[in-house]
């Protein structure tokens, strides 16, 4: 048989064994079954060669998983493996802080580096009109962006943190910014914090982002789209915008609901036969 692990902690949606037991002759035999998932394109300096030196040299697996059309356009592999999709879900945590005190005005979870252009954004919270603001950045610091930013006080660092506190700690602020700089590949790719600040009715900033928006008209989103110049960050503007976050089929994207939806086990024991009969 084939084994799965859901672990909601890391995202990591299931372990399938390399080797499955195959029925031959009346004797069991090991059958080798290789998955190859991708979650994403590659990202930062030479992204696109890096995701071509992907394609090139990996080995030809039995299956392959990737997050979304965009993602397997990407890569363009010219071959007859089967494939299936699987696109990012929400852990449960996050749909069960509801009532938490706010202690920040602003959070960000996710990567805090230059590739992010996440100095562009600590920047506006060193300037005068923003000084009484604070921000909670949750995730581990580039350590160059934590040298230079940590000495404001309104500027909070958590560090590396353990997923599963995640949810308790963004929810305790008012404003989640979701800050993808609209170029390759962030823009091709699903939002995973932008998912996470719906599940917790958070109230959404997001930089102008192609992703973000066509999902936001999809499902009646309403948010605070910040332009490429960041010139309209307005503190004024943010605070007397109508936002709506939470919506109706926002809990279709809590993981297990999401994979019973996709029937992911399906798909994977209908693709495992398929080659057990190969």
């Amino acid at each position: 048989g084939i084994d799965f692990l859901y672990d909601e902690i890391s995202n990591k949606l299931f372990k399938a064994k390399k080797e499955v037991l195959k029925m031959k002759n009346g004797n069991l035999k090991k059958f080798p079954f290789l998955i190859h998932e991708y979650p994403s394109l590659s990202t930062g300096k030479l992204a696109k060669i890096k995701t071509y030196l992907k394609k090139r040299f990996n080995t030809k697996p039995n299956l392959r998983i990737f997050l979304n059309e965009n993602v397997k356009n990407g890569f363009n592999f010219d071959d007859d493996i089967d494939f299936i999709y699987r696109d990012m879900g929400i852990l449960k945590l996050f749909f069960e802080q509801k009532e938490t005190k706010k202690e920040y005005d602003f959070v960000y979870i996710g990567e805090i580096n230059f590739d992010r252009e996440i100095d562009r954004l600590l920047k506006i919270f060193t300037e005068p009109k923003m000084k009484d603001f604070t921000i909670l950045l949750i995730g581990k610091p580039n350590s160059k962006i934590y040298k230079k930013f940590n000495k404001y006080k309104n500027i909070h660092f958590t560090g590396a943190v353990n997923y599963s506190i995640v949810p308790l700690l963004a929810s305790k602020a008012v404003y989640g910014i979701n800050w993808r700089p609209n170029k390759y590949p962030h823009n091709l790719q699903t939002s995973t914090k932008f998912l996470e600040y719906c599940a917790l009715d958070l109230k959404i900033i997001s930089l102008h982002n192609d992703y973000s928006n066509e999902f936001a008209y999809k499902n009646g989103i309403k948010f605070y789209n910040i332009n490429e110049k960041i010139d309209n960050f307005d503190i004024d503007k943010i605070k007397n915008f109508e936002y709506n976050s939470f919506f109706d089929k926002i809990k279709e994207f809590e993981w297990l609901n999401y994979l019973n939806k996709i029937d992911l086990k399906g798909q994977l024991l209908k693709a495992l036969k398929k080659n057990v009969r190969n």
